[in-house]
């Protein structure tokens, strides 16, 4: 099929584990039922055009998992062929690496599937999504701006 120009290949968003659902993190996200910063379950969900990479099954401690991704991609863009982390509290592991053969291509291996995307539009995908989550997350908690700064930091990098 035919993609128009507009469409993006690779798209992240964070869901919030609230009760028994999922509520989608965007800009103007209601903070009320966040209780715990340090204790939030929630899911990173990255598409890669219609193919689900990662979704709500995959549920953890969604501030770590924010933390290893975006280590994860500082380590890529530094230099380092290849960069792994697990998930928090399931043995499901993520490796990320950079391709020999293909300079924009990145292979993603989540568990036993893997995956190869466009680098840097991947790399710019997760880093708005994570700022999404992390400016959404200072406003209970100041401390994580830290992360927000790495973010940019990163960004300037690319």
């Amino acid at each position: 099929p035919i993609e128009r120009e507009d469409t993006k290949m690779v798209t992240v968003e964070t869901y919030i584990k609230h009760r028994n659902c999922f509520i989608k993190i965007e800009p103007d996200t209601d903070i009320e039922f966040i209780t715990d910063v340090c204790y939030l379950e929630g899911a990173i969900v990255i598409k890669y055009y219609t193919q689900e990479i990662m979704g709500l099954k995959q549920y953890d401690l969604i501030n770590h998992l924010w933390s290893y991704f975006i280590d994860a991609i500082d380590e890529l863009i530094e230099g380092k062929r290849e960069t792994s982390f697990w998930f928090p509290d399931q043995p499901l592991n993520v490796i990320l690496r950079n391709e020999k053969n293909n300079r924009n291509g990145l292979l993603i291996i989540i568990g036993k599937k893997t995956y190869m995307v466009e680098k840097k539009e991947f790399f710019l995908e997760i880093l708005s999504a994570a700022d999404v989550f992390w400016e959404l997350l200072a406003q209970c908690d100041v401390s994580v701006l830290e992360r927000k700064n790495k973010i940019q930091e990163i960004r300037k990098k690319l």
